[in-house]
């Protein structure tokens, strides 16, 4: 038998970087995701408390060379693993529903997007610094699939030209553990990664952070609970430019420029599998009136999936458990996957292909989704009923000031018993709705009542408003300007400007002087 001796084309590192990723934001989420790892492997070991744990973020965008560094406090490695570790694809010593990070290939995700990064290391207890160096630009160059220079190395010769390793003393205390990356000459469309208010909004949905209990003092409940359900739900303390950053969640939602809904409470979820077993946790909030979605550009809109407090996908992936994909958007809240079988795919934008990826969706559609589209319809529902009482009511007040005054003209007056009768109508059915609540079909048979007085008092009373003019005019007058009132009437839609309008009115007084 011919032994084996496979080749690991260097086209790989091209697939497991710039395009494993459809977002080059994903490489912030890959490295705080490390960082986070490193912080939770600290502070069991006792190394930090969780207090002094942090993850920082700077952000030089000023050209020619913009520059982004992660660095967080936590485990750091050691001088004998580094090299290891770092110059390894797909290889991890991370294991364990514990971690976030387990393949080995999240760090190797900013170099797409960059000339130069360094990774710079160095474990507690230890006096040296690891660095290790590589060179972006080069290994772009090797590879391009039009450069022949390069042609047939192997993903090895790529690693072994493209990147270094160093062992430096260290200027940071012995007691102190770190991992840091810095990558230099940041370029990408658009900029992004370096549009530091960008950065901040999605990594306050995407990153492990905390809430913000003032503005959504919700978050304290939901925090102390979840650290107790959920074995690797913690939270961190993450600072772009200094400033840290939290989830968005407010206690007012938006839900266009100028309406606005309020969180009421939390609902706690529990997701169970086919035995009954817990496999995902989480909360939803309550709205008070739940009419309409929420504004999608405040990064709050819809059940959203989390493992490690990391976020999986995106604000629509449970879109498809709704009866109507858009009322998700309806929804604020979070569920925590808890079940081991649940993996997050490569790219994070869903779990891989398992029997319980495919229970754990039906289960939300079961005890979620369809609830809660229930209970949108039924919303959604009851507001076009209450929109035909509060339009009755306009309408109401509107004609009966009309009378008042006076009808313009008989067309004027017709209109108005048309568009009395109409609402009549409507409010009649309202009243025979089973899901017309007391009071709403209590205002409901309040206008009937009204608009019938009303009705009343129109049939009753045949005077225009040209009853108010002064008796300084003949009637001849009256009955001329009252004719000029009626064309005005019929009229005034059709024409786009005062001239238009007065010509139309004159056609109309001409053609009546022929007849």
């Amino acid at each position: 038998m011919t032994a084996l001796d496979p080749k690991i084309g260097r086209f790989l590192f091209d697939t497991i970087t710039k395009g494993l990723y459809d977002n080059p934001l994903c490489v912030f989420r890959e490295y705080i995701q490390n960082a986070a790892d490193a912080i939770d492997k600290a502070i069991i070991s006792e190394e930090i408390t969780p207090e002094e744990a942090k993850i920082n973020i700077e952000i030089d965008p000023t050209p020619p060379q913009p520059k982004i560094i992660f660095e967080d406090n936590g485990s750091g490695l050691s001088t004998d693993d580094a090299e290891k570790v770092l110059s390894s694809v797909g290889e991890t010593t991370k294991f364990g529903q514990r971690n976030r990070g387990f393949r080995g290939i999240g760090r190797l995700g900013g170099m797409a997007y960059c000339n130069e990064i360094f990774f710079r290391t160095k474990a507690r207890g230890e006096s040296k610094d690891t660095i290790n160096r590589w060179n972006c630009r080069k290994m772009a160059e090797m590879l391009n699939p039009n450069n022949q220079n390069y042609r047939g190395l192997d993903l090895q010769e790529v690693i072994r030209q493209c990147a270094s390793f160093e062992i430096v003393p260290s200027q940071r205390n012995q007691k102190e553990g770190f991992f840091k990356v810095e990558m230099h000459g940041v370029q990408c469309a658009r900029n992004i990664l370096i549009d530091v208010v960008e950065v901040r909004k999605y990594l306050s949905q995407v990153a492990p952070v905390p809430f913000d209990y003032q503005n959504f003092p919700f978050g304290k409940e939901i925090d102390n609970q979840l650290r107790k359900e959920v074995l690797n739900y913690n939270t961190d303390k993450v600072l772009v430019n200094f400033e840290e950053v939290f989830k968005p969640y407010k206690i007012t939602v938006r839900l266009s420029k100028n309406k606005t809904d309020v969180i009421t409470g939390i609902v706690p979820l529990e997701i169970l599998d086919n035995s009954g077993k817990i496999i995902g946790r989480g909360w939803r909030a309550e709205r008070e009136e739940l009419l309409g979605a929420i504004l999608r550009s405040d990064g709050v809109d819809g059940i959203r999936v989390r493992v490690g407090n990391i976020l999986i996908g995106d604000n629509d992936l449970l879109d498809k458990v709704f009866s109507q994909e858009r009322f998700n958007a309806y929804f604020i809240g979070e569920i925590h996957a808890v079940d081991p079988g649940l993996i997050p795919n490569s790219r994070r934008d869903d779990f891989e292909d398992s029997e319980i990826r495919e229970i754990f969706y039906d289960k939300i559609k079961d005890s979620l989704g369809e609830p809660l589209s229930k209970i949108v319809q039924k919303r959604s529902s009851e507001n076009a009923k209450i929109k035909v009482i509060n339009k009755s009511k306009e309408a109401y007040v509107n004609i009966k000031e009309d009378k008042k005054i006076g009808f313009v003209s008989d067309s004027h007056r017709s209109g108005a018993i048309k568009d009395l009768r109409s609402y009549k109508d409507e409010l009649f059915s309202l009243t025979k709705s089973r899901i017309l609540d007391t009071k709403a079909r209590g205002e409901a048979e309040s206008n009937i009542q009204k608009i019938d007085d009303l009705l009343s008092e129109i049939n009753q009373d045949k005077e225009t408003i040209i009853c108010s003019l002064s008796s300084a005019y003949s009637h001849a007058e009256k009955e001329l300007i009252g004719r000029v009132f009626n064309h005005l009437y019929n009229n005034y839609s059709k024409a786009k400007d005062p001239v238009k309008l007065t010509k139309l009115i004159v056609q109309k007084l001409n053609a009546e002087r022929k007849k």
